[in-house]
């Protein structure tokens, strides 16, 4: 499949994605603007849009569309390059109704660094190289954020130490070890060059091939932080299979919930009755929606996971995911 046929086929498929969050696609193609090729979706609010709106109703939003790039990223599929853009139209959208902001006065762009460098001291160590790149050292590993003054203030307008962090400082995986500035925002990378590169693509690459042939006993499962995941010998398929949608469920539904609503779905979440799906454990993740460190408005969700497959002679790869969506209250 070439590079047209590929993103006539996410011409197809976006639509449906899109069509229940209340918006239409006008176009989708591929635009210059920068030194890899990206594609551009033009976007409206279908309907009527709500009387608090006083934004523009139309938009656009962008993703990288190099074949290297959907290669590394596992986004190398119609489908999930699909998915890919439904989340960006989406962000896109919901900044539509953002406040237009002037342009930082050079005060304003010193005084949200020197935020920026305090905010990353909680992770530890920092050394501002004054090039654009700044290195924090916590206690296992080395990360770099490549973004400089004039940048990060785009994204930290307005600052206010009272409100949520304008960026999520936490990776979903230890091999992120790079927070790149890129499309007005930072995102975590496994590479220093843009565009950034998520990791796990070699999972969404195992996890979709062994879906193709029918095989369930691959992918994501839960269990409670620090401990240890069920032996491979006790799961069974409807295990697997009850798990998988719960878990999906879970994040579908989450979405502009409060920390209330979401605390009781983590406790459904682990009452489901499965007794392969270990208990999420919603103590700790109030813990956690409670430090200071993250802001008494900016709740976080903690929930570990495990990476299965029983044809490795290792099995389980655990991660510790931070998940940090933006509640309603």
């Amino acid at each position: 499949m070439d590079d047209d046929e590929f993103l006539g086929e996410v011409r197809r498929l976006l639509p449906d994605l899109l069509a229940d969050e209340g918006l239409e696609v006008l176009d989708v193609r591929v635009v210059d603007g920068r030194a890899w090729p990206r594609v551009e979706v033009a976007f409206r609010l279908s309907g009527t849009p709500p009387r608090w709106w006083h934004g523009p109703t139309s938009g656009v939003a962008h993703a990288p569309f190099g074949a290297d790039w959907r290669y590394l990223s596992a986004r190398d599929v119609p489908e999930d390059y699909a998915w890919l853009l439904e989340r960006e139209v989406s962000r896109a959208a919901r900044r539509l109704n953002d406040e237009l902001q002037e342009a930082s006065t050079a005060n304003e762009v010193a005084e949200r660094w020197l935020w920026l460098l305090e905010r990353l001291a909680l992770l530890g160590p920092v050394v501002d190289q004054g090039d654009g790149r700044v290195r924090v050292t916590d206690e296992d590993r080395e990360i770099t954020v490549v973004a400089t003054p004039d940048e990060w203030a785009r994204i930290a307008e307005p600052l206010d130490h009272h409100a949520d962090d304008p960026q999520d400082f936490n990776p979903t995986s230890e091999d992120e070890v790079f927070l790149v500035f890129h499309e007005d925002e930072l995102c975590w990378s496994v590479r220093e060059e843009l565009p950034p590169l998520p990791a796990g693509a070699d999972f969404k690459r195992r996890a979709r091939e062994a879906r193709a042939r029918g095989d369930e006993s691959t992918g994501w499962f839960a269990y409670a932080p620090f401990e240890s995941p069920p032996r491979v010998e006790e799961w069974d398929d409807e295990a697997v299979r009850s798990h998988a949608e719960a878990h999906d469920e879970l994040w579908a539904s989450a979405r502009g919930r409060s920390i209330a609503e979401v605390e009781e779905m983590l406790r459904d979440f682990a009452g489901t009755g499965a007794p392969y799906l270990r208990d999420i454990d919603v103590e700790f993740s109030a813990r956690v929606m409670s430090d200071p460190q993250w802001g008494r408005k900016h709740p976080v969700a903690a929930v570990g996971l495990a990476w299965a497959h029983r044809d490795e002679r290792s099995p389980y790869r655990s991660l510790r995911w931070l998940w940090r969506p933006r509640f309603a209250g």
